[in-house]
């Protein structure tokens, strides 16, 4: 599954915002940087819910993004 594919569902099927292009979208846009940090930042207040992904983890740390993802797995 490709970040896009995520995107069209919740654009299509849960009423996202479109204008934000979709939460996967969104996220590259502000920077995955920006949200592993303020992850970290909840998970101060709640360690057990608040815990970021080790692939978040490794995008963020290598400046990468989601879409990212889906060009190094040959977007099938």
């Amino acid at each position: 599954m490709r970040a896009s594919d995520i995107d069209v569902v919740l654009l299509h099927g849960y009423g996202f915002p479109r204008w934000k292009g979709g939460p996967m979208h969104w996220t590259d846009v502000q920077g995955l940087d920006q949200i592993a940090g303020a992850i970290a930042h909840y998970a101060k207040d709640d360690p057990y819910f608040w815990q970021i992904s080790p692939l978040l983890a490794h995008l963020a740390a290598d400046g990468g993004k989601l879409a990212d993802v889906d060009t190094a797995k040959g977007a099938q």
